[in-house]
């Protein structure tokens, strides 16, 4: 419930800040050409009803991203590295290792969820100019990292304490489906690290001795 209520107040948020501010300025622009008549070109209310057009189909993306259903995990986080690159200008690369189909929707989702709220905070946050996003699946665990380059141990008071990095939403969307999520400051950038245990099947040690030696080692997977 925390997690919905917390996303919940950031589409409200990005509805009050953005859309509503670009609806005032479309407001103003009609009501110049009122006072205009037949001088006003239409060019400034065009150019914000293009804008309000992408900022609703950002909003829609934040309720349903359709790359979820039609490509998987892998796919939908390697859609999102590409369209926040092209949206931010931040150099964003995705890498995925062992992924495979079959895990839960709601699971998928909520590590999806993190991943577009991580890059968000390196937007706002991070002034950094490059990130990165990692999928890495074992027999036991699946694991995602989003690491950028910028500040890091400068604001690790703010990043530890989780105020303005949505921890909080972050860490109760993964308790939902069993998982845990840490935000760590770095020498350079910060990491965030979300892992939930896979049920696609458990670790045979004849078979995969390395992949997955053990809970504890799920967290060594943000250290690399």
């Amino acid at each position: 419930m925390r997690a919905r209520n917390d996303e919940r107040r950031q589409i409200a948020r990005e509805l009050h800040d953005i859309t509503a501010q670009l609806l005032l300025e479309l407001q103003f622009e009609l009501a110049c050409s009122d006072q205009q008549g037949g001088n006003w070109s239409g060019g400034s209310a065009r150019e914000i009803v293009a804008r309000l057009q992408d900022q609703m189909r950002c909003l829609t993306y934040m309720l349903h991203p359709p790359e979820l259903e039609k490509y998987g995990l892998d796919g939908a986080l390697e859609a999102l590295a590409l369209g926040m690159s092209a949206r931010t200008g931040i150099d964003i690369r995705f890498k995925v290792r062992g992924y495979r189909d079959g895990f839960p929707p709601e699971m998928e989702l909520a590590v999806l969820r993190i991943a577009q709220e991580a890059l968000m905070n390196v937007f706002k946050h991070s002034r950094s100019d490059r990130a990165e996003i990692r999928l890495h699946c074992t027999c036991n665990w699946l694991c995602l990292r989003v690491r950028d380059f910028g500040v890091g141990n400068k604001n690790r008071k703010a990043i530890v304490s989780g105020l303005g990095v949505g921890l909080r939403g972050m860490a109760a969307r993964m308790s939902e489906v069993g998982g845990e999520v840490r935000v760590s400051p770095l020498e350079r950038g910060t990491a965030v690290t979300a892992v939930v245990r896979s049920p696609l099947g458990i670790c045979n040690e004849m078979t995969c001795p390395k992949s997955c030696p053990g809970p504890s080692a799920r967290w060594r997977f943000k250290a690399r």
